[in-house]
């Protein structure tokens, strides 16, 4: 999970002075910066499962020290979920509601002892940049008030307004103050949520709800610090005191003297916390570690056995081939070497006889041969033969179809002959007749006058 504090990390871990720009946030890659960061320290991913429970959540995630806590689907691996004290808070709000108060809701912080009351990180007006973002990694808090020379609280920073670091790409100049950093907020500030320590629990929830912050800072009548109350406080007070899991560190509920943490003021104080840090670091790794082991040793028995059941079917598969080339191989030697055996029985055959034996089986073969080739010779000849035979046949239908083709077209010229002539006759006929006829009526009409 890549959060603010990463890149809170490369800051400090890069910056030298406003004269040299940090190319390396620009140009490293999310992988190369996961390979230098793991140098120095490996944190494995705390996640839980969908069927985890809020009390599960609650305790991994201040044993952890972590503000997000992301749900794993146990089959894909993928984030479903991405939990978060607000989140929670918000939502125990809600369900405390409907179910009677625990009576130590009614009760002040500074009797239940919930916050930090000693030992508080805070920074000045005037305090660098570089210098707030170094506590930020070395004390591993989210929220820095910031407290003028008479300890009243003015302002506050926290690890959210160092996005706007990024988003105006003024990171290159981080000896500013944290007055001049705070003027760069993108979003309306209404100011310092505070409470005291005489207020009771179940204000201190409904107000931190409301409020959609992640602290409030504990002050006296005149406004100076006395103390910090988180939602880890509040959860822990909520979820795992009641169920007998008080906190590893006993807070004292009388504020103490306190000092600034600025780097060069408290190495006595920071190299406590650096060791107990590390101690739980250390316990939280080896148990992670002990888990990632227990989940990696099941995927290789998971692994190995996939990859035993898939050699063993390739295995089979390379067998059947095998047997079946070889079951090849050997009916081709053997059709070869039965071959060879007749081959050489015949050889034999024909060594064993005597040499007027050999010369007229070889007299024979020779005779055979050539009696097949004159065969093949006379089969080629009445090929050849009765081709031309039947070349000249076709010659001659050819010849007998044209001849009778000739001898049609004259009876047809004959048969229009004919008929022209009989046409002809015809009409000389009619002509005869005709002046006959004309003598004949010329006599009708005589004879009609007389």
């Amino acid at each position: 999970m890549l959060t603010i504090t990463d890149f809170i990390n490369i800051l400090t871990r890069y910056y030298k002075s406003p004269m040299v720009q940090i190319y390396e946030l620009e140009e490293h890659k999310i992988e190369t910066w996961r390979e230098l960061y793991l140098q120095e320290t490996f944190k494995p991913l705390v996640h839980i499962s969908p069927d985890a429970s809020i009390f599960e959540a609650v305790h991994s995630l201040i044993k952890n020290k972590i503000h997000r806590l992301p749900v794993l689907d146990p089959l894909s691996g993928n984030a479903l979920y991405i939990l978060t004290h607000k989140r929670i808070l918000k939502f125990l709000q809600l369900f405390v509601c409907e179910m009677p108060m625990p009576a130590f809701m009614k009760r002040p912080l500074e009797e239940l002892g919930v916050g930090t009351y000693s030992n508080i990180a805070y920074v000045h007006p005037d305090t660098p940049l570089i210098a707030a973002l170094t506590v930020f990694t070395r004390r591993r808090v989210s929220a820095l008030p910031v407290v003028d020379c008479n300890g009243k609280v003015v302002d506050i920073y926290s690890k959210f307004d160092v996005i706007n670091l990024a988003a105006e790409k003024t990171y290159n100049n981080l000896d500013v103050t944290v007055t001049q950093a705070l003027r760069h907020r993108s979003q309306y500030f209404e100011g310092v949520m505070k409470c005291n320590k005489l207020e009771t629990l179940e204000t201190i929830v409904d107000r931190i709800v409301k409020a959609e912050v992640h602290r409030l800072v504990v002050v006296d009548d005149e406004s100076r610090i006395v103390g910090i109350v988180s939602l880890s406080d509040i959860l822990q007070a909520l979820v795992l005191t009641p169920a007998g899991l008080g906190r590893k560190e006993s807070l004292p509920s009388q504020p103490m003297s306190m000092e600034s943490v600025v780097p060069d003021r408290e190495e006595d104080n920071q190299g406590q916390d650096q060791r107990q840090d590390l101690d739980q670091e250390e316990q939280n790794q080896d148990q992670d570690q002990r888990k990632d082991q227990d989940k990696e040793d099941q995927n290789q028995d998971q692994d190995q056995r996939k990859d035993q059941d898939k050699e063993e079917q390739n295995q089979d598969q390379d067998q059947r081939m095998d047997q079946e080339q070889e079951e090849q191989n050997q009916d081709q030697d053997q059709r070869m070497d039965q071959e060879q055996e007749e081959q050489n029985q015949d050889q034999g055959e024909r060594h064993g006889q005597n040499p007027l034996q050999e010369q007229v089986l070889d007299q024979e073969e020779q005779n055979q041969d050539q009696k097949d080739q004159n065969q093949n010779q006379d089969q080629r000849q009445d090929q050849v033969q009765e081709g031309e035979q039947n070349e000249v046949e076709n010659q001659d239908q050819y010849e007998i179809q044209e001849q009778d083709q000739v001898q049609e077209e004259q009876n047809q010229d004959q048969d229009q002959e004919e008929v022209q002539k009989d046409h002809v006759q015809e009409q000389d006929q009619d002509q005869d007749q005709e002046p006959g006829t004309a003598e004949a009526c010329q006599e009708e009409e005589t004879e009609e006058g007389a």
